[in-house]
């Protein structure tokens, strides 16, 4: 869905922000393209859901229709093989749906793209970095803008600075989910060649967000603060939008009980860990803050 009012928009909110008129053409020019991926059918809820988020936001996108178990088969004319029996039909859809996105933004030469899932909520600053792109380094893959519960580990120093409490890190550990991440069309590239290059064993963002981020010619990155929170983390047990992938992924992680010991024999390893990261390996755990709109 495609707003048609963008430059009228974009001069209220510049207007408003007091920025220069300079700025106004460089937004203009570097609109970011936003891509929803929703499933076609029976999704009105999840439709109505996000298009409000965005347009709420005033940011310009436009829905991907997801690829569900009818379609699977363009794995073969995209030439990936999954090689995993365990991986359900709709993590195979889920990666598929991403993967199909990524050789259009190689095909239409699209400069940078974010990509979302439609059960998101965005924050307070997501119409400053979601309506243009002239913010993101080229150079970088792929930046993910969510947040998950768990810490994430990053580069102690940011790879590029916005503003005073806005800046880019690099991941250097696993943040796992595709609720939001912004990709460019060397990350597209990248990520495109790499996977059809061998078979798949692992859900999307177990590939893309840890097992190529010690990949030296891979650059992941965390925008800090995050600009989208996926339902299911936001809103735990009383979530919206329960999701059949989450539950598949959920049943099949076994967690282990931990008596007393244990769990102090891994918190005294957990602390020393970040001891040795932080001083050798410059890196550091955060909390990644999200203001809700």
């Amino acid at each position: 869905m495609k707003n048609t009012s963008m430059s009228v928009r974009v001069w209220g909110w510049i207007n408003s922000h007091n920025y220069p008129l300079n700025v106004c053409y460089k937004t203009l020019e570097d609109t970011m393209k936003n891509f929803i991926i929703s499933l076609l059918n029976n999704n009105e809820k999840r439709r109505k859901h996000i298009t409000e988020q965005f347009e709420r936001n005033n940011i310009e996108f436009e829905f991907f229709d997801a690829i569900d178990k009818s379609r699977i088969n363009i794995a073969n004319e995209l030439g990936i093989t999954f090689d995993n029996p365990n991986l359900s039909m709709g993590e195979k859809g889920c990666f598929l749906s991403h993967i199909t996105l990524w050789k259009k933004i190689i095909d239409e030469n699209i400069p940078v793209a974010g990509i979302f899932e439609d059960d998101i909520y965005l924050s307070k600053e997501s119409e400053l970095y979601l309506t243009d792109y002239n913010w993101v380094d080229h150079n970088i893959d792929i930046i993910k803008i969510e947040r998950s519960d768990e810490k994430v580990r990053t580069s102690i120093f940011p790879v590029k600075k916005l503003k005073k409490n806005e800046n880019i890190f690099r991941l250097k550990k696993e943040h796992l989910g595709t609720g939001g991440y912004i990709i460019t069309n060397k990350g597209a590239n990248f990520l495109f060649n790499k996977i059809t290059s061998t078979p798949l064993i692992e859900p999307v963002d177990c590939e893309i967000f840890d097992n190529f981020i010690l990949d030296k010619n891979y650059i992941a990155c965390q925008l800090i603060p995050a600009l989208c929170m996926q339902d299911f983390t936001l809103n735990k047990s009383h979530n919206n939008f329960p999701s059949s992938l989450e539950n598949e992924r959920v049943h099949r992680i076994i967690t282990p009980k931990e008596n007393y010991n244990s769990k102090l024999l891994r918190e005294i390893h957990r602390v020393k860990n970040q001891l040795i990261d932080f001083i050798f390996n410059k890196q550091i755990e955060r909390k990644l803050p999200f203001n809700k709109d």
